[in-house]
């Protein structure tokens, strides 16, 4: 009966794929299991790109780490075979490590065949009855780990080089963000015609376009995707991504920066470990330093639950986290019936998670939009009062929040460093620094907030207003992806909060609005009105009302129910327009 053998396949670099690094050890493989009757098993994958200098194979997802874990559960059998071009193939660890490796495979009862250069067979038989053989795995394991050892050594020394030529100022030539080119004749980087790029990314999301909005506008104007200096030989991406963009945008080199890191190329910038401090303006600066740093505050916040889009990147909830429920003061989330049913509703997410006192009821997104654009579209000079802002402002603020930023980043390091840290000495000494840099990050933050409130009054004027939310109530560009995105972002800027009452009496259903303004103590008040998922009627008015005052609320339900007509919904419109014509009188 043939016996089974395994063949295993590994090269350290995925350049060694393009070669015949792959087929050559699987021509050998093949050739052995047919000259010694065995049935090879090719369900191991190779380990591609991984090293076993490092012992990468061994880790999970290496498929030597799964033939050892099969091995040991006894789902291999018996007296298969691992077949590998050569030794190294398995490792090329410490002498001890490699050797107690192998053994623990052998001991598993499974024979290891090394076919090249000369054909080379390990098991428990052959080690017992014949020394040299054993002599000999101990002398090609030696082998191998010296000249990793070398060829280590030798790039250490010459990564060592560069790094110090570059922190005397020099410019060394490697791989670098794809808006810079290395200039020869200069001996300096420069910034290319991509940068054009990247600035535009920059400058949307400044604008608060998040990562998948700017994908989705790149890919529709088929912008071309430029991401890596690497070699043309490798394919990048095919259209723009948020990790894409997220990428960019969290780039140091933007302002500059060059930080010197170890660990595999294959490995993302976040799992490769820093060397030294970074080096300051080694590249030219793409931005701005403070525009950059306001960049890290924008990236952060979109990590958090937010704002949520469509597949096309357009904004379904102009308000989100704006507009809370008056009864249970959670936030009004959309919950999406479906077209063939009442498409999307408002509803308080505080009623979705079944919290205490919260009432599960439900009012048409879209007439909600339609009444807010309603509402805003006579805003007056009174509603946003603008006022003069120094000239001197903006650079304060740059100022305040770059030094924020730096102070932000210097603290997290020495944090992390103290949190492993275990010579108490150096914990000694770097408490204090730590304590030093929390306190004047907190007078940073304070300072950067208080600037941002005298910048509050920069606001667009009422006929930037006007005309942006006469664009929000064209039907030709109402579905614009950039003019919902810069109407959310004037929201933001001009709305503080919004209550929201939903009543329900029947089918019929009554939105009851607030519409706090940030700069002034102007309040709106609005009412819309539907039938099932008919529009009705609305109302917006100059009025103060509490809606989350309880008595309000009985008040308003109560007007409500006598409105309706059971047998007439014209009747019941009728009725509703008149208690709308009168509503400012009976609730002065």
């Amino acid at each position: 009966m043939s016996k089974t053998a395994y063949s295993y396949a590994r090269f350290s670099t995925l350049e060694q794929e393009k070669g015949n690094s792959l087929n050559r050890q699987m021509k050998l493989t093949k050739r052995w299991c047919e000259a010694n009757d065995y049935v090879l098993d090719t369900t191991l994958k190779p380990d591609r790109g991984l090293s076993g200098y490092r012992g990468d194979n061994l880790k999970e997802g290496g498929s030597l780490a799964l033939f050892i874990k099969l091995c040991e559960s006894g789902q291999i059998p018996h007296g298969s075979a691992l077949v590998v071009e050569s030794l190294d193939r398995i490792s090329r660890q410490k002498p001890m490590t490699a050797v107690s490796l192998l053994l623990s495979i052998v001991s598993s009862g499974i024979r290891i065949v090394a076919v090249s250069p000369s054909e080379q067979i390990i098991d428990e038989e052959t080690l017992n009855r014949d020394p040299m053989c054993l002599m000999s795995m101990v002398m090609t394991l030696c082998r191998s780990n010296e000249e990793s050892e070398v060829k280590s050594v030798r790039l250490k020394e010459v990564w060592q080089y560069k790094r110090e030529k570059a922190m005397d100022g020099n410019r060394v030539r490697h791989r670098c963000p794809f808006w810079l080119t290395y200039n020869d004749e200069k001996r300096a980087y420069e910034l290319n015609e991509h940068v054009s790029i990247v600035r535009r990314i920059c400058h949307l999301y400044l604008d608060n376009h998040g990562p998948v909005t700017i994908a989705s506008m790149f890919n529709k104007e088929n912008v071309p995707v430029i991401i890596t200096n690497r070699s043309k030989k490798k394919s990048g991406p095919l259209f723009w991504s948020k990790s894409t963009i997220n990428k960019i945008v969290s780039n140091r080199s933007l302002i500059g920066e060059m930080q010197f890191q170890k660990g595999s190329k294959y490995l993302t910038v976040e799992h490769r470990q820093n060397i030294g401090d970074a080096i300051q303006n080694y590249y030219p600066s793409a931005i701005k330093e403070a525009d950059f740093y306001r960049l890290q505050s924008l990236v952060k916040m979109k990590k958090t639950p937010g704002r949520k889009r469509d597949l096309s990147g357009r904004i379904t909830n102009l308000f989100q986290g704006k507009i809370r429920c008056a009864i249970d003061g959670s936030n009004m989330q959309i919950v999406n019936k479906g077209t063939k049913s009442s498409g999307k509703q408002l509803v308080s997410s505080g009623a979705v998670n079944k919290i205490k006192n919260s009432k599960y009821v439900s009012f048409p997104y879209q007439y909600l939009e339609e009444g807010i654009l309603y509402t805003m579209k006579d805003i007056s000079i009174s509603d946003i009062s603008p006022q003069t802002i120094p000239s001197d402002l903006q650079d304060r603020l740059d100022e305040a929040e770059t030094m924020l930023g730096k102070k932000t980043l210097l603290m997290e390091k020495m944090q992390t460093k103290l949190n492993v840290e275990e010579d108490i000495d150096l914990i000694d000494t770097l408490t204090p620094k730590v304590v030093k840099l929390r306190k004047e990050v907190r007078i940073l933050k304070q300072q950067t907030e208080d600037l941002k409130g005298e910048m509050s009054a920069s606001l667009p004027t009422v006929e930037d207003v006007k005309r942006l939310i006469f664009y929000m109530r064209n039907k030709d560009k109402a579905g614009d992806i950039e003019v919902r995105h810069k109407f959310r972002t004037l929201f933001s800027e001009l709305i503080e909060d919004v209550k929201m009452l939903t009543l329900v009496s029947g089918h019929y259903r009554l939105c009851c609005l607030t519409l706090h303004y940030k700069t002034t103590d102007a309040v709106k008040f609005q009412m819309v009105a539907v039938h099932r998922n008919r529009f009705l009627g609305s109302l917006a008015k100059n009025l103060n009302i509490d809606l989350t005052d309880e008595n309000v609320q009985l008040r308003l339900q109560q007007e409500w129910d006598s409105l309706k007509n059971p047998r007439s919904v014209a009747e019941t419109g009728n009725n509703i327009t008149q208690y709308f014509n009168q509503f400012s009188k009976n609730w002065k």
